[in-house]
């Protein structure tokens, strides 16, 4: 760097000093005490250049350039701003915003700046006392060693005007408001400042500063650290495939990858090793990340949990502590801001006798997020609160776990308070459920105990997983759940009776009818043993039980079944009870599935008026009504069921919201009998509305996005398409059926083979019909609703006779 020519102001020659006269303040600067002297007229020293005051960290080993950071930091320097450093992410010590500025000091150091002050900013008198060391090490005029203060104003003065080159850091900034008065200015633009914070204050970006966001490292840059700190030890060999997983782990943060790094170079530990033992816990963090690094003795937990003292004591005081234990039980992805609204959360907030208020939650949450502890943005929606996952983890640690318990029970209690009777908003459901897993695995020990049911929220886990479209994710979750309580409280706990139902419900909906049945039948006499046979857990069973009798190919012997069981309800509950009605229902639709459409259609409307007299907003009224414009279109009356299909839409749309799955079945349903009531093009165009939605919230491959597909297709063909039905299911549903369950790609299949018909080609159409009804018989047995939808259709190409029901108005639809 070439050095500028000196001012007639610049404090380049100082008159020559004696020792003897010296008189000093001692001050606090970069950490250690410094003793500034003032010395006499009698003669000074002259000052040797380039000078450097306060203690630049020594750069830590295999240090990251950091490309991205320090592109936007030059070009804000070049542009004659001053930079702060800060950190979008939660939790932020330790994303390495001092090292980038040693960087930056040392080689400023290194390429002959005239001067380099490094100032430990974290306390209201270190930044005077910094500058004013700085004012006495170069003999600024009228910096006379008497006053901090005062010197410090000497020496911004002579940064403003001298043609010397400096740099001035001011490291940890921990309150604006402490540097808001001595920040450098550089007007010939020959010095600038850098600083490093957690904080977000908007005074920061005052005065032309330009703040920075620092991020934890990239995967790339994670790995290619451990590659260069374990090869500098000559250790590289440790550094295996699991180095990316190693970084996922560690939330990419640079002090805790250069924690793990030196633990693996202590305990040559290669990284699968380092990443078993951090998976296996309860290690605590910092055994698991202890040791001297790079000569300092730093905790992880020390050093992301460095501002929460600060932090407490501001009003609301001693209120951060709670925020941050409690969001460090759930997802560090970030969890919605009105959990801080709930009651259980206030309460937990506030005394024991007055919980505490949304402002004074609201005010603590800010105060989290300003000393970067959390991420609080309210316009984020269901991930509004956000946490690193190391703080969270340090936080965990710290806290008692008697404490945890209240904790984990309030969290729980609060994500409860927040979950929808209908998940339509997919982000917030993924939100609740991603929050529920994270504090089940987090709190397991206090939500799941031997002496007490499972606390509600493990099993509305399972169920918003189920209800959102992932049936198959939601058994898997139960299967593990009903193996976690048999282990741990038992076979005949209630727990593990429940978790084994819901096991078996979703095993049913994600399209293992035989699986299900098999599953219930096991379950029901375990439940009759241990409850009772009126019991309403045993009721709940066997209705099940019969349901997917029926879905597993005997629709008769489930609706005789039911026919059994309807009676207990009604002894049991009464003859109006919501439990009872639902029961009914279940038997309406197997009586109707058994080859008697008209009485279904009949008993669902027999049911419709006794829910109105109960509640017309519940779900299960609403459902009723589907079920009755269901039958009603299948007992030969289309338009009619349009009609009530057009006010079942109107309903779910009004409860459930636009875009609810249940919302969308109900418009694929009007769909479908606006085409069977004889307006095929009508029909082709409320699909084509409808689809878009069903793929952005499903899923291109979900089962409901393909069932209204195959409606669009079939009536594209009833327009008199029938080619471009035939290849649109070729092209479009046969290629995605194919890699799902079996019996569903003989349905489709089966449609395709219809539209084949129906454009002339009979012969081929009708030996692939008998051919699939073979193979979906052997799959579910003769009697099973599907195989009779295909029989039908065999027998119209076969003989030519129209029968009550084909392909498309089989289960397909349903």
């Amino acid at each position: 760097m070439t050095t500028p020519e000196p001012a007639d102001d610049d404090a380049r020659t100082p008159p020559r000093v004696d020792a003897r006269h010296a008189q000093g303040v001692q001050v606090n600067s970069g950490g250690g005490n410094t003793q500034i002297n003032n010395f006499g007229t009698a003669g000074a020293a002259e000052v040797v250049w380039p000078v450097r005051v306060g203690g630049i960290p020594a750069l830590a080993s295999a240090f990251q350039y950091r490309s991205g950071p320090r592109t936007q930091i030059d070009t804000a320097r070049r542009a004659g701003k001053n930079v702060v450093l800060t950190q979008v992410l939660s939790g932020g010590g330790g994303v390495g915003k001092s090292q980038l500025a040693a960087r930056y000091a040392t080689e400023a150091v290194k390429d002959g700046t005239d001067l380099v002050v490094w100032v430990n900013a974290t306390r209201p008198d270190t930044v005077p006392a910094g500058l004013a060391e700085a004012a006495a090490r170069i003999h600024v005029p009228g910096a006379s060693g008497n006053d901090v203060e005062a010197d410090a104003r000497a020496l911004l003065d002579w940064f403003a005007t001298t043609d010397r080159s400096w740099l001035v850091v001011f490291d940890d900034v921990t309150n604006a408001y402490d540097v808001s008065a001595w920040w450098p200015t550089s007007p010939k633009q020959t010095g600038w400042v850098l600083a490093t914070t957690r904080l977000r204050d908007a005074a920061l970006s005052d005065g032309g500063r330009k703040l920075i966001d620092i991020d934890v490292y990239s995967q790339g840059e994670s790995i290619e650290y451990l590659h260069a700190r374990l090869t500098e030890a000559e250790q590289g060999h440790l550094v295996d495939d699991a180095a990316g997983e190693v970084a996922d782990r560690l939330g990419r943060l640079p002090l805790a990858l250069s924690h793990a790094a030196a633990y693996m170079i202590n305990n040559a530990a290669s990284c699968t090793r380092y990443l078993e033992l951090f998976n296996a816990g309860p290690t605590n963090l910092d055994e698991l990340m202890g040791g001297a690094v790079d000569g300092r003795q730093q905790r992880v937990s020390a050093t992301l949990l460095l501002a929460l003292r600060a932090a407490d004591a501001e009003e609301p005081a001693g209120i951060t502590t709670k925020v941050l234990r409690l969001a460090a039980l759930l997802d560090p992805a970030g969890h919605p801001d009105a959990l801080w609204a709930s009651a259980p959360v206030l309460a937990h907030l506030g005394l024991p006798s007055q919980p505490a208020t949304t402002s004074q939650a609201h005010a603590a949450l800010r105060i989290a997020h300003r000393y970067a502890l959390i991420t609080h943005q309210p316009t984020a929606g269901p991930r509004a609160v956000r946490i690193h996952a190391l703080t969270a983890r340090a936080a965990r640690e710290e806290t008692p776990d008697q404490v945890q318990g209240q904790l984990a029970n309030a969290a729980a209690d609060a994500l409860l308070e927040l979950w929808p009777l209908a998940e339509g908003d997919a982000p917030t459901a993924e939100s609740l459920r991603g929050n529920g897993m994270f504090l089940r695995d987090a709190c397991d020990n206090h939500l799941w105990r031997a002496d007490q049911d499972p606390h509600p929220i493990v099993f509305k886990i399972g169920d918003s997983l189920g209800n959102t479209g992932n049936a198959s994710a939601a058994a898997a979750y139960f299967r593990e759940l009903a193996s976690h309580a048999d282990r741990t409280l038992g076979s005949d706990h209630n727990a593990t009776l429940i978790a084994r139902h819901h096991e078996a419900r979703w095993t049913g909906q994600a399209g293992g009818s035989l699986a299900a049945r098999n599953l219930l039948l096991a379950l029901l006499p375990d439940r009759e043993r241990v409850s009772g046979g009126d019991h309403p857990a045993t009721l709940f069973v066997a209705s099940d039980l019969g349901r997917w009798i029926g879905w597993a190919g005997d629709a008769a012997r489930a609706r005789d079944f039911l026919l059994q069981l309807a009676p207990r309800y009604e002894r049991v509950n009464g003859s109006d009870h919501p439990h009872t009605l639902t029961v009914r229902g279940e038997l309406a639709f197997w009586i109707g599935l058994a080859g008697d459409p008209a009485q279904a259609r009949d008993s669902f409307l027999d049911l419709t008026a006794a829910w109105n007299r109960l509640d017309t907003d519940d779900p299960r009224a609403i459902n009723c009504h589907h079920a009755l414009a269901f039958w009603t279109g299948q007992s030969g009356d289309p338009r009619r069921a349009m009609v009530i299909a057009a006010r079942t839409v109107e309903r779910r749309r009004q409860i459930l919201g636009e875009e609810h799955r249940d919302t969308l079945r109900s418009r694929r349903d009007l769909a479908r009998w606006t085409g069977d009531a004889g307006e095929p093009e009508k029909a082709r165009e409320a699909l084509d509305e409808i689809l878009p939605t069903y793929e952005r919230i499903c899923g291109a491959h979900h089962l409901l996005v393909l069932n209204a597909r195959l409606l669009l297709a079939h009536n594209i063909g009833r327009a008199r398409h029938p080619h471009e039905a035939r290849d649109m299911i070729a092209e479009d549903i046969l290629p995605i059926t194919a890699i799902l369950d079996k019996s569903h790609h003989i349905l489709a299949a089966a449609n395709h083979a219809r539209w084949t018909a129906e454009a002339g080609d009979i012969e081929p159409a009708r030996s692939k019909l008998a051919t699939l009804t073979a193979q979906l018989e052997r799959l579910h047995g003769p009697t099973h609703p599907d195989v009779r939808a295909l029989q039908s259709e065999l027998t119209h190409w076969t003989t030519g006779a129209e029968t009550d029901q084909r392909v498309i108005g089989g289960l397909t639809m349903i």
